[in-house]
């Protein structure tokens, strides 16, 4: 009884939603031609979000380490977050600098 419920109720939107679809069919909302674009696209993204997050985290680190007052484990605590975070701001850097070489050397663009 719920499925049909439900599906008196959405069965009228597919006619409204094909309605809004012009006569030339879709619209490409990727703005993509090829899989390697969408994977560049992607890729980029997600370096620049982890690349902030590194960032953030050296931030996050360095007023630890200023608000730490001499404790020796939190000095140590906020150490290692930097150190890596640092290590993965590298990582990141380095894995984009490649994908870049590759796709140049391969005439990718």
């Amino acid at each position: 009884m719920p499925v049909i419920f439900l599906f008196l109720i959405l069965f009228p939107l597919t006619n409204i939603f094909a309605a809004d679809l012009p006569s030339g069919g879709f619209d490409n909302p990727l703005k993509a031609n090829d899989f390697t674009e969408i994977f560049v696209s992607i890729a980029n993204w997600i370096a620049g979000i982890v690349a902030t997050v590194a960032v953030l985290l050296i931030v996050i680190a360095g007023l630890q380490y200023i608000f730490s007052g001499g404790d020796v484990d939190k000095i140590e605590k906020a150490n290692r977050t930097i150190k890596w975070s640092l290590i993965g701001l590298i990582v990141i850097i380095m894995s984009w600098s490649l994908l870049k070489t590759i796709l140049e050397l391969l005439n990718v663009t």
